[in-house]
């Protein structure tokens, strides 16, 4: 992440702070997959996002991670 973007308040700060040190520890997780999700709007706000191949849409595997942990609750 850019300095400049590091010192603005974005909403889910947190959430993109924590995908990002995922990534960075080559971790998929619910956190990563939220920011592989949201990375073109985030590229847009210059931030440096890794792209990362998945079988199926990033959309359907946090879902599936969500549903494993939190069952049909999840949707």
């Amino acid at each position: 992440m850019t300095k400049e973007a590091h010192e603005r308040s974005l909403p889910g700060q947190e959430l993109v702070e924590q995908g990002l040190a995922d990534l960075a520890q080559g971790r998929i997780t619910e956190f990563s997959l939220l920011v592989l999700i949201a990375a073109p709007r985030l590229r847009r706000l210059r931030m440096d996002i890794p792209d990362r191949p998945f079988p199926r849409p990033l959309e359907h595997h946090l879902y599936a991670r969500l549903e494993e942990r939190l069952g049909t609750a999840a949707h």
